[in-house]
């Protein structure tokens, strides 16, 4: 798993821990996940650490391809999609067309090592609403971040959503299921980026259904439809 603080934080009982758990269960010793997500991180700087230039906690990829992977999960776009209030918010961290560059570097560079499927997760939407209420009402002139904006996410899931079909990877949407939750900010932290107890259940059952469902990963995983 190569991801940002979604699957960094929490380590011990966060969504990967939750769909390693529950893997071991029903199919123990069968499996081993590697998470090597970085807090804070984006496409780019996933680019720079494999290139191994040094960027932030170099070391959570080293060796990274000293096992033979039957499955490479990315979950990106927390970061990415971050917006500045020094723009007006117009302007994502980083931007779609970068987006979609780095990206295919980046596959390129796992592709020197590893022949894997690759899945590609669609992005948490954040609690959208209360971080922007609490944006309109931070002191005019003070720096802001803004997490979740809705264009800059569906910017980014469409860029994946692309990349999926010229590359032929996988892709999973956990957006659209994460919108339809009547109680959202439950499964969120107070700062409305984070996961909660709530949220890294939800995303671990979003993946054991993932599993379940489609075709390529219930054969990786050896899941039956029970």
């Amino acid at each position: 798993f190569l991801g940002d603080s979604l699957t960094d934080f929490d380590r011990g009982h966060n969504s990967i821990d939750k769909l390693n758990f529950w893997m071991q269960k029903y199919h123990p010793g069968r499996f081993s996940i590697r998470n090597a997500a970085v807090r804070g991180d984006y496409i780019t700087r996933v680019e720079q650490r494999l290139k191994g230039e040094k960027a932030f906690m170099q070391e959570r990829y080293d060796n990274l391809f000293a096992e033979k992977y039957d499955l490479i999960v990315f979950w990106l776009g927390h970061n990415d999609t971050r917006a500045d209030s020094q723009s007006g918010y117009q302007k994502a961290l980083i931007p779609p067309e970068e987006q979609d560059a780095s990206f295919r570097r980046v596959i390129q560079l796992i592709r020197q090592s590893s022949q894997a499927p690759i899945l590609l997760i669609s992005p948490s939407p954040s609690n959208a609403a209360m971080l922007q209420e609490r944006a309109d009402k931070q002191a005019a002139g003070k720096r802001v971040i803004l997490y979740g904006k809705a264009e800059h996410v569906q910017a980014f899931d469409q860029t994946l959503q692309k990349l999926a079909a010229d590359l032929q990877l996988g892709y999973l949407n956990i957006t659209s299921p994460f919108k339809q939750q009547p109680e959202l900010p439950l499964l969120f932290r107070e700062d409305g980026v984070h996961l909660s107890e709530n949220g890294h259940r939800f995303v671990a059952l979003q993946l054991l259904r993932a599993f379940n469902e489609n075709p390529l990963l219930k054969k990786i995983s050896g899941s039956k439809n029970d």
